[in-house]
């Protein structure tokens, strides 16, 4: 067997793996649920005032920008979900690893196959369950929202978008909404990929496949801690994955800084030795 057919074999395996695990449609499956809550909930109620007419005059209406899970910011299932992130992007995949372990699966495979490559391969698959358990629920919210919204491009004068022309991509919002949509929804996917490699990197050395799960949303929540009581929300992860801007100061090189550090912490947990707790 070649060398390049071992590696593309395992990483077939670990993403047939990945997509065919329950909790992979578990994680799917929460995140359409809170979307169809906030459709019910607040697009339906938004769609009752297209077309409202004030002193002979009709108003500018709400658009799928400003209405979707992304870009409303009145209800509670934008919150829900932002928090809830990293616990849904761990849930699919993140502890296959300690249970390979655990099961002595993983000693079977090293019979045939490197670790060096296992572990990229798991990381790989583990990275896009994460992604995918993010971004499916997104565009499928905004599939579902532009079924009552109108995909009309936001105007600033209307003062109805969280996002200011001086925002982060403000620009791009009033002008090419939905290059502005596509580029929010990639970063958050690929945040919930990177949240998903560093639970996996937890399971090296946590004891519990629970907290292997936790690890990131418990992370996530310390971090939102340290940052509103320093008055830096711009640093949250959850200000770059949602298409309305409520804090201030938020910048894309600051974006980019989170993703590349979310990265390295993946990374380290992935790779750093640990004194001889990883073994199997």
């Amino acid at each position: 067997m070649k060398k390049t057919d071992s590696t593309s074999r395992i990483l077939r395996l670990e993403c047939i793996r990945m997509l065919n695990t329950p909790a992979f449609f578990v994680s799917i499956a929460i995140g359409m649920a809170i979307s169809i809550w906030h459709i019910v909930d607040r697009v339906w109620l938004k769609y009752q005032t297209l077309g409202t007419v004030y002193h002979g005059y009709m108003l500018y209406p709400n658009t799928v920008f400003n209405t979707c899970l992304g870009g409303e910011v009145l209800g509670v299932q934008r919150i829900i979900f932002l928090l809830c992130a990293p616990l849904l992007a761990a849930i699919p995949y993140a502890a296959s690893a300690y249970r390979d372990r655990k099961s002595g699966y993983a000693g079977q495979i090293f019979c045939r196959i490197s670790r060096k490559k296992y572990d990229a391969a798991k990381y790989l698959a583990v990275f896009l369950s994460g992604f995918l358990a993010i971004g499916i629920p997104l565009v499928f919210d905004f599939m579902g929202t532009l079924l009552f919204m109108p995909l009309t491009r936001p105007e600033i004068v209307t003062s109805l978008d969280m996002v200011g022309e001086a925002a982060c991509f403000g620009d791009l919002y009033y002008t090419h909404p939905l290059a502005y949509t596509g580029i929010v929804y990639l970063t958050a996917s690929l945040f919930g990929g990177l949240f998903a490699t560093i639970a996996l990197g937890a399971g090296r050395f946590l004891k519990s496949g629970f907290a292997v799960l936790v690890f990131p949303f418990i992370i996530n929540m310390l971090w939102n801690y340290v940052t509103d009581m320093r008055g830096i929300s711009e640093w949250q992860f959850m200000s770059y994955m949602s298409l309305s801007q409520t804090t201030y100061h938020m910048a894309a090189w600051k974006g980019g800084v989170l993703l590349l550090g979310s990265f390295v912490f993946g990374i380290a947990l992935n790779v750093l030795p640990l004194q001889g707790k990883d073994v199997l």
